[in-house]
């Protein structure tokens, strides 16, 4: 028996910012906001709500494709990437701090192609998310200052 077709994961990455989650949420849920620094474009086909189309590309990666699946505001939305046999499964968390927020993203890979995805990409996941995460904190700061 193989796993091949078992989830793996979660791999993820957070970055703490001292924006509330409401402005967090403003950002993070407004994909024409989202390009600059590690974001290199990002585009939504109409209003953010389960069903919408997220198109996004952060720097050294393909172009990845996601329908918005779940929206929890202001704490949670979830995108979903299918290619032929893997299924990507991405949560945005955001947590309220003492001195902020913690926005977190996390993935779990699914699908006949998940073990090769969580091994070739298992590993550069949490940098990416590091970076996008913190990315998202710093607009939100920006927002809030405003």
């Amino acid at each position: 028996m193989t796993d091949m077709g078992k989830a793996k994961g979660p791999f993820g990455g957070s970055s703490h910012s001292s924006a509330s989650a409401e402005d967090v949420w403003a950002v993070w849920t407004n994909a024409a906001e989202w390009p600059g620094d590690v974001i290199v474009m990002a585009k939504i086909d109409g209003p953010f709500a389960v069903g919408a189309k997220i198109t996004m590309r952060v720097k050294g990666h393909p172009p990845l494709r996601l329908t918005v699946t779940r929206v929890e505001a202001p704490m949670l939305w979830t995108g979903v990437a299918r290619v032929p046999g893997l299924t990507e499964t991405i949560d945005h968390l955001i947590e309220p701090t003492d001195s902020g927020t913690l926005i977190t993203q996390r993935t779990v890979f699914t699908g006949p192609l998940a073990s090769i995805a969580a091994r070739a990409l298992g590993g550069t996941v949490r940098k990416t998310f590091e970076a996008t995460t913190a990315h998202f904190g710093r607009l939100a700061e920006r927002r809030a200052s405003h």
